[in-house]
């Protein structure tokens, strides 16, 4: 099926960003975020948002999610890459 398809590749997706999360998170602004180039390669119907104080944030907030796949992500001195598949 598509949506085990889909579903597959986000995992892929959410234990690189675990591995690598450099490759994924350097950016400047959160409209540098929404720009990045990976976001395109997400399943489609996946909901993202990112928070933080633009122009050089030293702090970002990131909630990525396909289906019942939560992945929360705080970017400060370290960053913080935390995956929960959620109960629905």
């Amino acid at each position: 099926m598509i949506i085990h398809f889909w579903e597959a590749r986000f995992l892929q997706f959410v234990k690189a960003l675990q591995q690598h999360p450099h490759r994924y998170l350097s950016f400047e602004s959160v409209a540098d975020f929404y720009q990045c180039q990976w976001l395109k390669t997400l399943p489609p119907h996946t909901e993202y948002f990112c928070t933080g104080l633009d122009d050089g944030a030293e702090q970002f907030d990131i909630l990525i999610q396909y289906l019942h796949h939560r992945v929360s992500i705080h970017i400060a001195q370290e960053i913080k890459v935390i995956y929960r598949e959620l109960d629905l």
